[in-house]
């Protein structure tokens, strides 16, 4: 989310715009092959991870894209920026988190350990980055200086997207049973939501504290109140 808009992949080569009313709008379609993962920098640039030829692109707010990246990606899924301004990019082929500087210089491998097919990426408020590793069914926590430790290894089945609310719990989407799960601070994980799901992926908040989640399975949007209540918030029609 930014500014309560929802931007979300359409296809492999479209970015939606959703307002917080529902309604879409083409907000990019330049330069996009596999778009697997977006996320913001604090400028509200929009970045895109084109798993279809390894890149990143970056959109201005008016929706101008241009290449930010190409080295040192492989099947980038998941991206995420720290505090500082540089972004963090899931390499999903080769198990690696790849860091990239504010102006797109590749600053070399970041992680690798614990780590098989890593997909959504996010960070908490105290600059720890948390990374679904898809193929170990884990989220792997690492510290800003890289070290890694496994935050949650149950509850988990397919986990992809992962997304912080304002209390720092983490609320991930498992896209294989279809359900997201909510994880404290410390680790204790329960299920938050297993209606109006279908293959999730993405995850965002918006202002409210009310959750997004993509639903790959059905093309639909699906809005879940800070107590679980779900609805419907967009589909493809």
């Amino acid at each position: 989310c930014r500014a309560d808009n929802l931007y979300v992949t359409l296809g492999p080569s479209t970015i939606e715009k959703i307002t917080s009313g529902g309604t879409g709008s083409v907000f990019a379609g330049s330069g996009l092959v596999g778009v697997t993962g977006l996320a913001f920098d604090s400028t509200g640039n929009l970045y895109a991870a084109n798993a279809g030829n390894s890149t990143i692109e970056m959109f201005t707010p008016g929706g101008v894209g241009s290449l930010f990246a190409s080295t040192g990606l492989s099947g980038p899924r998941g991206l995420a920026f720290d505090s500082a301004g540089n972004l963090y990019v899931a390499n999903n082929n080769n198990g690696t988190i790849e860091k990239f500087s504010s102006t797109g210089t590749d600053l070399g491998i970041f992680a690798s350990s614990g780590l098989n097919q890593p997909a959504g990426l996010a960070f908490d408020s105290v600059g720890n980055l948390y990374v679904a590793s898809n193929g170990t069914n884990t989220i792997v926590k690492f510290t800003s200086g890289g070290v890694g430790s496994v935050l949650a290894s149950s509850g988990l089945s397919g986990p992809i997207g992962l997304a912080f609310d304002s209390a720092g719990n983490l609320f991930v989407a498992n896209s294989a049973d279809n359900t997201i799960e909510k994880f404290t601070p410390g680790g204790v994980g329960s299920v938050f939501a297993s209606t109006g799901l279908s293959t999730p992926r993405g995850l965002a908040f918006d202002s409210a504290g009310n959750l997004y989640a993509a639903n790959l399975g059905n093309s639909t949007i699906e809005k879940f109140t800070s107590g679980g209540a779900a609805s419907l918030f967009a589909d493809s029609t």
